[in-house]
């Protein structure tokens, strides 16, 4: 797992997600995709598709809710298995005489 990803699980604030943000690849998606829809303006128009890039603060806020959400996913993954195992028994031990009662060690 990338630091980046790593550190996604512990973000909780909006300074540490500026930092996770300025640690992500510049890309220059924006421009391809600006670009794309000017080429194929009529397909553009023909099914009204329109491209706004996310500002940083919406960056931001999207980094700082996934990792809330990795911690609320933290903390019921416990409590979730705890209710998944709960009903569960220990499986009864078999020796091979048990199956093949003719055998001798």
């Amino acid at each position: 797992m990338s630091m980046v990803a790593k550190r996604l699980f512990t973000t909780q604030s909006m300074e540490s997600a500026k930092k996770i943000l300025a640690d992500l690849p510049k890309s220059n998606i924006d421009l391809k995709i600006k670009n794309l829809l000017e080429k194929n303006s009529d397909i553009a128009k023909k099914y009204n598709l329109k491209y706004t890039p996310k500002t940083e603060e919406e960056q931001l806020k999207e980094i700082v809710e996934l990792s809330n959400s990795f911690k609320l996913a933290r903390a019921n993954a416990f409590e979730t298995m705890g209710k998944t195992f709960k009903d569960a028994k220990p499986v009864e031990q078999k020796t091979i005489q048990d199956f093949v009662p003719e055998y001798t060690a």
